[in-house]
């Protein structure tokens, strides 16, 4: 069980809604999920967090649903609209998905959609979308970052990490023909 599952990716971070996908992008879910809210949270809040959970996999304690589902607070006099985790962990698996290359959006492969037809993307085009997907989510981790730091009283057990110490996030700047893009990584 996840957070998300494969009727919440649609919009921005839209994967096929086909039967045929369904247990791999079950998989990638599973697997991304684990392993960026270990890292974001610590062992002790990951699990403490899984243990709120209910049968649907939805929180039951106000600070977790927070937690998950966001919440406007106030931070040195301005309201902060965090979005929660489960936002941002769909760029992140949406990410994994296209990077992986476990894609069937269509029976011709994954397409741009024009004003007349289809067309196939480039594997360029499908790794700047990957990289655009990512740094959405790299974005909204440091928000999720940002709302445990600002409301610790509420998660003790969160264990504070210095993100921006050496090793734990590094930019890599590639250039790809006109297009340049950052991407951070843990």
């Amino acid at each position: 069980m996840a957070f998300n599952s494969q009727s919440d990716f649609k919009g921005d971070v839209n994967i096929t809604q086909s039967s045929e996908v369904t247990e791999d992008l079950n998989q990638v879910i599973i697997d991304v999920e684990i392993e960026i809210l270990s890292k974001l949270l610590g062992d002790d809040l990951y699990l403490l967090l899984i243990a709120d959970l209910d049968g649907n996999y939805a929180p039951q304690t106000q600070k977790y649903k927070d937690l998950v589902n966001g919440k406007e607070y106030k931070r040195a006099g301005y309201t902060v609209n965090y979005q929660g985790i489960k936002r941002m962990l769909r760029y992140f698996v949406y990410s994994e998905w296209l990077k992986t290359g476990r894609i069937s959006n269509v029976s011709g492969g994954t397409v741009i959609e024009t004003k007349d037809k289809s067309e196939s993307l480039s594997r360029f085009e499908i790794r700047a979308e990957a990289n655009r997907a990512y740094n959405k989510g790299m974005t909204l981790y440091l928000k999720a970052y940002d709302f445990l730091y600002n409301n610790s009283v509420d998660y003790p057990t969160w264990e504070y990490k210095d993100i921006y110490a050496k090793g734990f996030i590094e930019t890599h700047t590639q250039s790809n023909g006109n297009d340049n893009y950052s991407r951070y990584h843990r």
